[in-house]
């Protein structure tokens, strides 16, 4: 498969404790888009590959509640498969994602 499109961002959300002292919440977002041609006999196809993979890091890592959720990370990762079509209309949709992680509503 070929990489058509690779970016990361990440973005964090200062804290504070009682006693005064911080952390942070830590988000990252990976997005990859590949892309494959594949054709058989007389038929050709392009299959397009969208990857996301988010990884937050939330809570106060001193707290034993929720310390090896703020250390190691929460990860969740999602692929969409799309068959056609240019591969600018891949590429803006992934930009859209990467966009809408770094400016969240």
């Amino acid at each position: 498969m070929q990489t058509i499109y690779k970016e990361h961002a990440d973005r964090r959300i200062d804290r504070e404790r009682e006693d005064g002292s911080s952390y942070c919440d830590y988000f990252t977002l990976d997005v990859k888009l590949y892309k494959e041609e594949l054709s058989a006999r007389d038929l050709s196809l392009s299959v397009h590959v969208l990857v996301s993979e988010y990884v937050s890091y939330v809570g106060d890592p001193d707290d034993p509640k929720v310390s090896r959720r703020a250390m190691d990370g929460t990860t969740r990762r999602q692929m969409k498969v799309f068959t056609g079509g240019p591969d600018s209309k891949y590429v803006r949709r992934a930009i859209a994602v990467i966009d809408s992680f770094k400016e969240p509503k």
